[in-house]
C-alpha cells in the first residue's frame, strides 16, 4: 500500500513538473552519471540549482545550470554524427562480405571440400573480371571437380586429360551454366560493395542548422534536468523535430534505397542458388559416378569410385548468404527512414512523456516552424548520384533466373553412354553401394 501510494505520488510529481522540480530531482544523480560517463569537466556533483536564467529547457528548481545546456549544445551534433551519420561499422561489414563473397562461394562450389585452390582462384578471377565474356564458362565445373578429386588423394585426374573431360562434356555443360547463374549474382554483388562503401564514407559531412541542435536538446536532454530517465519523449514531438531536420536526407534516399532492394533481391537468388546447387551437383554426380563404372572411363581418368568420398569433406557452409557473408538490414530506410529511427530509440508512444516542457499527454504538434533542409552535401551527392548510374548495371540481377538441371536429368543421361553390364539391377545396386551413399551422407 505505501509502495502504491510512493508510485501515486512521483507520477503527479513528474505531471507537473514544470512547477514543482524537488520531488523529481532532491538527488540529481540522473545528471551526474550521464555528464560524468561523457566529460571528467563534468564530473561533479550536480545539486538542484534555479534555472530561470536556462535558454532552452524550462526554469524553475532545475539541476542544469547555463554551463549544463551549453555542454549540451556541443554534445548533440556529436551524438548525431555518432548516431546517423559515422557509418564506420557499416562500412566494415561492407569490406568484410566484399572479402568472404568469394570464399563463400568457393566453399559452396567444392561442397567445402578441403583442396579448393583451383576453383578459388577461379571464383576470384570471375569476380574481378570486367568482361564476363573472357571467362572460360567450363572452367569453373573442372577446377571443382578436379578440387574435390584431389581432396580425396585422387590426383591423377588432370585438368590437361582432355580425353577424360571430353567424356564428361555433356554432363559439365549443364553443371557450369548453373555455376555461372550464382557466380553471375555474386559478382554483381561484389561489385556492389564499392559504390555503397563511397556513400557511406561520405555521410559524415552532412550538419544540422542551430534551430534543429536546440530541439533535439528540448526534447533528448532537458529531461535530465529533472533527474529523471523513467519518462521518454513523446513520438509527435519527437516526429515534428526530426521530420523537417533531416528532410535533406530523405530527400536524397531514391538511389540508396534502390541499391538495398536490389541487394536483398540478390542475397535471396544466392540462398536460392545455395539450395539448388547442393542438390543439382549431387544428381550430375550421380550420373557421372554411372560413366566411371566404365573400366576403361575410370582408368582413362584416374579416379577410383572406391575411394571415401567422406574423408576430408569439412562441413558444409550454410546456404544463408546473410548468415555467412552480409545481412543487409541496417540498409533499409537508412535515408528515408533516419527521423523515425532517431525517434523509436529515444521517444514512446505512450500517454505520459517528455514533450520538452513538461511531462503531459502524447498529443499531435503543430507545426513548429522549423524549415525543411536544403540539401546534402556535394560528395554525398556525387556518391549517390554514381550509386544511381550502377544501380543500372546492378538490376541485372532480376533478370538471373537459378535453374534446376534435376528436370532435364533424363536428357542428360541419355547423352551419356552407359556400359552395357551398368544396365544390370546387381551391379547398380552395387555401385550405390560403394559410391552413392556415401557421396549422400556428405551432401546431406
Amino acid at each position: 500500500m505505501y509502495r502504491t501510494l510512493l508510485l501515486v505520488v512521483l507520477s503527479v510529481s513528474l505531471c507537473t513538473a514544470q512547477n514543482d522540480y524537488e520531488e523529481v530531482h532532491d538527488t540529481c544523480n540522473t545528471l551526474s552519471s550521464y555528464m560524468s560517463a561523457r566529460s571528467q569537466n563534468y564530473s561533479q556533483k550536480y545539486s538542484a540549482v534555479p534555472g530561470e536564467e536556462l535558454a532552452v529547457c524550462p526554469g524553475g528548481q532545475s539541476c542544469c545550470s547555463v554551463s549544463t545546456e551549453d555542454y549540451f549544445k556541443t554534445e548533440i551534433p556529436t551524438f548525431m554524427e555518432r548516431r546517423h551519420f559515422d557509418r564506420t561499422r557499416n562500412i566494415a561489414k561492407l569490406n568484410a562480405a566484399k572479402k568472404n563473397i568469394g570464399i563463400y562461394m568457393t566453399q559452396l562450389l567444392t561442397l567445402a571440400y578441403s583442396h579448393n585452390n583451383r576453383t578459388q582462384g577461379v571464383v576470384e578471377n570471375y569476380l574481378n573480371i570486367a568482361n564476363v565474356q573472357r571467362v572460360d564458362k567450363m572452367e569453373i565445373p573442372k577446377a571443382v571437380l578436379l578440387d574435390m578429386a584431389q581432396s580425396n588423394g585422387v590426383n591423377e585426374l588432370r585438368s590437361d586429360n582432355t580425353m577424360c573431360l571430353g567424356e564428361m562434356m555433356d554432363l559439365l555443360m549443364p553443371l557450369g551454366q548453373l555455376q555461372i547463374q550464382g557466380l553471375s549474382l555474386a559478382r554483381l554483388f561484389y561489385q556492389a560493395i564499392d559504390p555503397a562503401v563511397e556513400v557511406l564514407t561520405r555521410m559524415p559531412g552532412q550538419t544540422l542548422p542551430d534551430e534543429c541542435i536546440q530541439h533535439f536538446l528540448k526534447i533528448n536532454r532537458c529531461l535530465l534536468c529533472l533527474d529523471s530517465t523513467s519518462v521518454l519523449g513523446c513520438m509527435n514531438n519527437c516526429m515534428a523535430v526530426a521530420s523537417p531536420c533531416f528532410s535533406h536526407i530523405k530527400a536524397a534516399s531514391g538511389n540508396w534505397d534502390e541499391f538495398a532492394r536490389l541487394t536483398n533481391v540478390a542475397i535471396n537468388k544466392l540462398d536460392q542458388f545455395g539450395r539448388i546447387y547442393q542438390s543439382s551437383i549431387t544428381s550430375i554426380m550421380q550420373l557421372m559416378q554411372i560413366k566411371l563404372a566404365d573400366n576403361d572411363v575410370a582408368d582413362m581418368c584416374g579416379y577410383d569410385i572406391s575411394s571415401n568420398l567422406a574423408r576430408n569433406k569439412r562441413s558444409t557452409p550454410s546456404s544463408s548468404v546473410r548468415t555467412s557473408v552480409l545481412d543487409p538490414s541496417f540498409m533499409e530506410s537508412l535515408f528515408s527512414g533516419m527521423d523515425k529511427n532517431h525517434c523509436q530509440g529515444t521517444a514512446t508512444e505512450n500517454d505520459k512523456c517528455w514533450n520538452g516542457v513538461s511531462v503531459g499527454a502524447n498529443n499531435a504538434v503543430e507545426d513548429l516552424g522549423i524549415v525543411n533542409q536544403e540539401s546534402i552535401s556535394d560528395e554525398l551527392a556525387f556518391e549517390l548520384d554514381t550509386m544511381g548510374t550502377f544501380n543500372k548495371k546492378y538490376s541485372e540481377v532480376e533478370k538471373i533466373e537459378i535453374s534446376p538441371i534435376d528436370n532435364n536429368l533424363e536428357r542428360y543421361s541419355l547423352i551419356t553412354e552407359k556400359p552395357d553390364f551398368v544396365q544390370s539391377h546387381a551391379i547398380t545396386q552395387t555401385l550405390s553401394a560403394l559410391v552413392l551413399v556415401p557421396l549422400l551422407a556428405i551432401l546431406y
